[in-house]
């Protein structure tokens, strides 16, 4: 605890400094780039290891999870090594249940080592932008959602808080680069991609895969669904809304260096409106998970650092998001959907903007706040799996299924 103090302190000090912050990540980068260069000149390429990290070491979720169990469940790979990452492994260290995983601290001596010995890269974001895979290496990046709002090189008139929009797409086109596999959920996103990470519209490196993370919304079972309303403490007779908002980048703290939630909806007023038959499971993007708090609120359970969503999804009667790749994931339930958003033309006209037709959309879009109540009664009162729907899921989800993971392994882990 003391040195975690003193670190905190030493951090606050350089923050104090005019460009201290700034030169303490340059110099912590050429530390761990070079820790990484000595331990790729030492170690073999271990054909039978594959490295995992999901959000930067943050969670054990989305598709490197269902890759992973893919694996788990092939005898094919019963001899293969699994090395999973985590910022904190504590909690995670029931994966070394399975004797052929190992679970290691992101940036300790052990991370360095395994990212040289890892035949595998797989990631749903990026590795840290000094890991290149050796020649021998296989870098595949998954990606964490189909995308509906513009990203990367396709981003044209807005750029992070964080960083300038060139420095955006210049990390995005060295990541493409170095990418062996990069995944597009369906022939629509292809394309997008593609140009995202600055290849070629038709480059080799984009395939076309059904994402392994959805496999278990066609495999889950009502004892599933049962466990989860108990964990979470739902009544099995209260209709579930689960309310999942992406961030925006107009929401940023800078005095924090991190992005902030900031609550557009009243719970209590809604919550009044629908009923005392209704519960509220909120999740935060987490991007601002740490910042969201809806703890006041009576009748919402916060959600946010539930890891996996499809825990989620699957207990839920109905879905509000806005611009987040979670509408394509859920719409493979056939479950009713609405779309709150409230600033619609300030985030498509001067925020990051999207790459979608609104009206394809199967659900209704409400701005005004005052009118979700009646529109959730009503979307839920009315439902239909109609063409509409059909032709979405056609369309955005057309390789999703039962068995994307086994698929993938068998043709790209050799």
């Amino acid at each position: 605890m003391m040195v975690i103090e003193m670190k905190k302190k030493f951090k606050k000090l350089i923050n104090k400094i005019p460009g201290g912050n700034k030169f303490l990540r340059y110099m912590t980068n050429v530390k761990r780039k070079f820790s990484y260069f000595l331990c790729k000149r030492r170690y073999k390429t271990d054909d039978k290891m594959v490295l995992f990290s999901s959000f930067w070491g943050k969670k054990y979720n989305c598709n490197p999870k269902g890759i992973y169990e893919a694996l788990l469940n092939n005898d094919k790979y019963r001899d293969y090594k699994y090395i999973w990452v985590f910022k904190n492994p504590k909690p995670y260290k029931f994966l070394e249940d399975n004797p052929n995983t190992t679970v290691v601290r992101l940036y300790s001596k052990k991370y360095y080592e395994y990212c040289a010995r890892a035949k595998y890269f797989i990631t749903n974001v990026s590795m840290p932008n000094w890991v290149s895979p050796k020649k021998d290496q296989i870098y595949i990046n998954t990606w964490h959602g189909k995308p509906m709002k513009k990203i990367g090189c396709n981003i044209e008139h807005s750029a992070l808080p964080k960083k300038k929009l060139e420095s955006t797409q210049k990390g995005f086109k060295r990541n493409g680069q170095m990418y062996t596999y990069l995944f597009s959920a369906a022939p629509f996103f292809t394309e997008k991609m593609a140009t995202a990470y600055g290849l070629d519209k038709d480059s080799k490196k984009v395939i076309e895969v059904g994402y392994p993370r959805n496999d278990f919304l066609f495999k889950y079972t009502k004892k599933d669904v049962e466990n989860i309303k108990n964990k979470l403490g739902i009544d099995k007779d209260k209709k579930v809304i689960f309310y999942a908002p992406t961030w925006r980048n107009y929401e940023y703290d800078s005095n924090k260096y991190s992005y902030a939630y900031q609550n557009h909806l009243d719970f209590d007023k809604l919550l009044k409106k629908l009923g005392k038959d209704y519960v509220i499971l909120f999740k935060a993007h987490n991007q601002e998970e740490n910042s969201a708090d809806v703890s006041n609120y009576k009748g919402v359970i916060d959600v946010s650092k539930i890891d996996d969503i499809n825990e989620l999804y699957i207990i839920s009667d109905l879905m509000i998001s806005d611009y987040s790749g979670a509408i394509f994931d859920y719409a493979n339930l056939r479950r009713p959907m609405v779309y709150y958003m409230w600033d619609k033309d300030e985030y498509t006209d001067v925020s990051q903007g999207v790459d979608f037709d609104f009206d394809e959309l199967p659900g209704e879009i409400v701005i005004e706040e005052d009118k979700l109540a009646d529109s959730i009664k009503r979307s839920l009162k009315n439902f239909k799996y109609d063409a509409k729907y059909k032709k979405f899921n056609q369309k955005y989800n057309c390789l999703d299924g039962r068995d994307c993971g086994k698929k993938f392994i068998e043709k790209y882990i050799k």
